[in-house]
């Protein structure tokens, strides 16, 4: 695809956290890994032709300062950083044409993006307000339980096991996919389990592990990645991107993050500026409690809703016990 449009792809494979060492240049883009499969590969592409991925600002704003230090002009010395930033970026990276290749057919936002992350210089002159629409996102409903403790924990699962379907997601840091918080949601109320204060998450398996109990995932190659690193299994599980892109077309209009499926589906807006937060720092903003609860509350709307939508199958499936996607 030419030698920006590879070099972007190389650093966004890199940055969903997989253990590949991935290479580019004007010809080709190479991964290399032991054992590497083509269904990881597979699901690395499926990630990567998402809106949501390309129109991270977050994300691409932190790649960018980590690109190498090229020498573009004779005055890159005296250059402000985040002219520089631009500069290396804009040369090197070229997220429109990247989400072209990838099949994206409304490439516009794609295409500010990157500038939208970097041009943020500070002037001192405070901007003057822009009068913007006001959005109506969708907040939890339901109780939320804060555990951070073993005991906290064991309370916590104990009324999760009485629930027959479950609502899971997890947070991590940016970068190097450090588990930081999981949220699993019932009917009544939704737990958010504070990974960096509990030692042991090994008790999780009893919910995490038993089959009988649906876990409604939505991308759940991600949330396998993460807990598998920390020795957990799920089983039984629902995953919501794989029953979206069944019900909708895998070239559905606005795509299948969680956001489009659940304004597609339930009329409801995520606000997801929390997504990249810090979710390493204690304690959480209120933003971010809200954020995190609501992402696994919000999957068990979504699975009624799709399940009425699409045919039975899709879901019996994904919840046959071993055969979890």
């Amino acid at each position: 695809a030419g030698g920006r449009i590879n070099s972007t792809l190389k650093h966004a494979l890199n940055s969903l956290g997989h253990d590949w060492k991935v290479v580019s240049d004007n010809y080709a883009v190479r991964i290399r890994a032991k054992g590497l499969e083509p269904h990881a590969v597979q699901e690395a592409l499926d990630a990567l032709s998402e809106p949501d991925f390309w129109e991270n600002a977050s994300l691409w704003g932190e790649i960018a300062t980590e690109l190498p230090n090229y020498r573009l002009t004779k005055f890159q010395d005296v250059l402000p950083p985040w002219v520089e930033r631009e500069m290396v970026a804009t040369f090197l990276l070229d997220l429109e044409g990247a989400w072209r290749w990838l099949g994206g057919r409304d490439t516009s936002r794609a295409a500010g993006v990157l500038k939208e992350a970097l041009a943020q210089a500070p002037t001192g002159i405070a901007p003057l307000p822009m009068a913007t629409p006001a959005v109506e996102y969708a907040k939890p409903q339901n109780p939320i339980r804060w555990v951070a403790s073993e005991q906290g924990l064991q309370v916590a699962l104990d009324r999760l096991c009485e629930s027959s379907v479950v609502g899971l997601d997890v947070e991590t840091t940016l970068r190097d996919r450090q588990l930081c918080l999981v949220q699993l949601s019932t009917e009544a109320e939704t737990f958010l389990v504070d990974a960096l204060a509990i030692a042991d998450l090994g008790p999780l398996a009893a919910v995490l592990s038993d089959d009988s109990i649906v876990k409604v995932i939505h991308n759940a190659s991600f949330e396998r990645s993460v807990l598998g690193a920390v020795g957990l299994e799920i089983a039984g599980v629902v995953d919501t991107l794989k029953v979206s892109r069944n019900v909708r077309g895998r070239t559905a209009d606005g795509g299948h993050g969680l956001a489009a499926v659940c304004e597609r589906e339930l009329g409801l807006q995520i606000d997801k500026a929390e997504q990249c937060s810090n979710w390493a720092r204690r304690p959480l903003t209120e933003a971010q409690v809200a954020y995190g609860a609501l992402d696994a509350e919000i999957l068990l709307a979504l699975h009624a809703q799709l399940r009425a939508r699409g045919q039975r199958s899709l879901f019996d499936q994904e919840t046959r016990p071993g055969g979890a996607e």
